[in-house]
C-alpha cells in the first residue's frame, strides 16, 4: 500500500519551482521572475529587517512592511490553525531562512510548508484574493470502496460547509475550519481542512476556498488525499486519515507596519 504521507508535488506557475522529497520537511516555493539586482543592497537590507520583525512576533499570523518606495518590501506569514505556538514559530523560522536562500535575488517569493506559509513582495498583496501561483499536492493512492463520483460529491459538500464556517472567522481572528465525515457506508472517514489568510474579507474567503475546490477536482480526481494552495490567499486539504490536531488556545493574530 502506498505511504499516505508520500505526496506528488506539482507547482504550476511561470516562476522557478521545486520538488521536495518526502524525507525532507515537505515544502514548495516560488521565486518571482523579477530580479532586484539593480537595487539589491537596499532591498535586501529592507527584506532582512522585515524578516527580523516577523520572526520576533508570537502570533499565528502577521503581515508587515519595511523600507520606503521604491525599495519597500511587504511580507506575510500564516500558520495552520491547528498547530501549537512552538510548531508555528519553528515553521516560520524555517520558512523565512529557506526562502532567502532559494530566491536570493528575487523581488518576491512564496514558500509553503505543512504547518505554515510565508510570502514577500515588492508590491502590496495584503487583503487581496489572488489565484496564482497555484500549487497542487496529492497522495498517489486512488480512493477505494466507493465510486469517484460519490466520493467527490462528499468532498465537495464537506468543503462547502468548511467555506461557510471558515469565512465567518472566530474570536481569535482565524479563518480556519475542519470537518470529519463518512464517505462510505462502512465508516470510511474523510478529514478536510480549509483556511484563509485572516486579512481576506469573508466574501473573498468563501470565494477563494470554493475556487480551490474546483482546482482540487481538476488536478486530483479520484485521489485519496490532495491539497491546493491559492497563492497566500487560502488553502484546502483532504485525506482519509487524520492529519490535523485540536486547535491551540491563546494564539492571536497581529499586524505591524
Amino acid at each position: 500500500m502506498a505511504d499516505p504521507h508520500t505526496f506528488l508535488l506539482i507547482v504550476l506557475f511561470s516562476f522557478q519551482f521545486a520538488i521536495i522529497s518526502a524525507q525532507e520537511p515537505l515544502f514548495n516555493f516560488s521565486c518571482s521572475d523579477e530580479s532586484v539586482n539593480s537595487q539589491s543592497n537596499q532591498y535586501r537590507y529592507n527584506l532582512d529587517g522585515l524578516l527580523q520583525k516577523l520572526n520576533s512576533t508570537d502570533s499565528a499570523f502577521d503581515e508587515s512592511t519595511a523600507g520606503e518606495s521604491p525599495y519597500q518590501v511587504y511580507g506575510l506569514y500564516l500558520c495552520r490553525g491547528d498547530v501549537t505556538d512552538q510548531i508555528c514559530r519553528s515553521c516560520v523560522q524555517n520558512a523565512t531562512s529557506t526562502i532567502v536562500n532559494k530566491c536570493p535575488t528575487s523581488a518576491g517569493a512564496l514558500i509553503g510548508y505543512d504547518y505554515c506559509m510565508f510570502r514577500f513582495s515588492n508590491v502590496s498583496f495584503f487583503g487581496e484574493l489572488e489565484s496564482s501561483p497555484i500549487v497542487y499536492m496529492w497522495n498517489p493512492a486512488n480512493i477505494t470502496g466507493t465510486s469517484i463520483d460519490s466520493f467527490e460529491q462528499v468532498v465537495n459538500e464537506t468543503f462547502m460547509e468548511i467555506a461557510v464556517e471558515a469565512a465567518e472567522g472566530d474570536w481569535l481572528g482565524q479563518k480556519f475550519a475542519t470537518k470529519e465525515t463518512n464517505y462510505t457506508a462502512k465508516n470510511g472517514n474523510l478529514y478536510a481542512l480549509g483556511q484563509c489568510s485572516p486579512d481576506l474579507s469573508s466574501a473573498d474567503c468563501r470565494s477563494c476556498l470554493k475556487l480551490s475546490v474546483e482546482y482540487l477536482f481538476q488536478c486530483c480526481g479520484g485521489k485519496s488525499g490532495a491539497r491546493v494552495f491559492l497563492s497566500s490567499s487560502c488553502n484546502v486539504r483532504y485525506e482519509i486519515y487524520p492529519f490535523y490536531a485540536d486547535r491551540p488556545r491563546g494564539q492571536s493574530y497581529d499586524k505591524h507596519v
